[in-house]
């Protein structure tokens, strides 16, 4: 009924219609109709649905079965964000599950010439040098759901979400390039992480935690942050600095313009030739280089042990402790020594002015003096 009958007023008269003959019962035109979608109101029943009245001018409507509406709604659309949330994250991904525990992912890739990856879960990462930009990955269902990617602005995001891996050891990523030098490479890992690095890049930054291996080519410039059981080899770079922390070892072929490494725990150092170096050690890690050149500064305390060869214009030499420097085959410009504590100093030659500030308990052994 309409409001005017409803509230016993008498109806309102209303035009006709400029084309009455197609109005049906008072319907759309059928032909507009087409543009909506039907939904059914749900039954009420007479109970549900009741009037009261005392004077003709108050109803009462008994609503009850709206009230789990809002729920029902926020429950659809949180369900609804959810999927979206889902969707968006594995975008990047044509990934499939080959069993209910196992999953893969193989995709092309847009061109790019650096990467930043953050890896946290145990798996084997590989940068190759190939034909194609394109990324793969394969393993646990949990592994594969963990990861995320992005190519923006010439860079390819990699990054992996934290979650119980239960000791997974067979998660694997590998990294298509086709370039044999990139710009800049960004990493950080923790846990057991295995990466092996096939192009060079101009610039590289590391950040490791964890049992993290890492096998590298050349690089113009690296920073490395490590920290755990961490293995780092590469064979050349211009500058390189390195922070290690804990049983970090170190093994770099080349370092050609400044090398800086500052060790604390039992790390090890291990080098081809470093040139204008400064090797720092607090613990019991120990160093080996083949040849230095250019200015060497070493700095020790504790129980390290260090063996430098090769011909260096100015030799600065800081023990304390139960360290021992072994420069039977380095020969030196200048030198200026400072031990003290039951040291062990050996230089096989120093032509020019020598400085010393040495303890009773030390032992300075200089085996030549002057030139031949």
């Amino acid at each position: 009924m309409s409001i005017d009958e409803l509230f016993g007023r008498e109806p309102a008269t209303r035009e006709k219609a400029a084309n009455e003959d197609d109005i049906l019962q008072g319907d759309v035109i059928a032909d507009e109709a087409e543009e909506y979608e039907y939904c059914e109101a749900e039954e009420v029943t007479a109970e549900e649905a009741h009037t009261s009245s005392s004077d003709n001018d108050k109803i009462t409507i008994d609503l009850s079965f709206l009230k789990n509406i809002g729920k029902e709604i926020a429950d659809g659309l949180k369900g609804l964000k959810s999927d979206v949330k889902t969707s968006v994250k594995n975008a990047g991904f044509n990934w499939s599950s080959s069993s209910s525990e196992n999953g893969s992912v193989d995709r092309v890739l847009e061109n790019f010439n650096s990467i930043y990856a953050r890896l946290c879960n145990a798996c084997n990462a590989k940068i190759i040098e190939a034909d194609r930009f394109e990324i793969k990955a394969w393993g646990t269902e949990k592994f594969i759901q963990s990861l995320s990617f992005d190519v923006a602005n010439g860079k390819l995001s990699v990054i992996m979400q934290s979650y119980n891996a239960n000791n997974e050891s067979d998660n694997n990523i590998e990294i298509y390039v086709d370039f044999d030098k990139g710009e800049m490479l960004d990493v950080t890992t923790s846990g057991a992480v295995d990466l092996e690095i096939e192009p060079d890049f101009e610039v590289a930054s590391f950040n490791t935690s964890g049992a993290c291996d890492v096998s590298a080519g050349n690089f113009d410039q690296i920073v490395a942050k490590l920290s755990g059981a961490c293995d780092f080899e590469m064979e050349h770079a211009l500058d390189a600095e390195f922070i290690g922390l804990g049983a970090c070892d170190i093994g770099i072929g080349d370092v050609s313009d400044s090398f800086r490494a500052v060790i604390s725990g039992a790390g090890d150092i291990g080098s081809g030739h470093l040139h204008n170096a400064y090797i720092q050690i607090s613990g019991s890690g120990n160093a080996d280089v083949d040849e230095a050149s250019g200015d060497l500064t070493v700095k020790l305390s504790g129980s390290s042990d260090v063996a430098v060869g090769g011909n260096v214009d100015n030799l600065i030499l800081s023990l304390s402790g139960s360290c021992s420097f072994d420069g039977s085959d380095l020969t030196a410009n200048e030198a200026d020594i400072t031990a003290s504590g039951p040291c062990d100093i050996e230089i096989d030659r120093v032509y020019g002015p020598i400085k010393q500030s040495i303890d009773r308990l030390s032992d300075v052994k200089i085996n030549n003096r002057g030139d031949l």
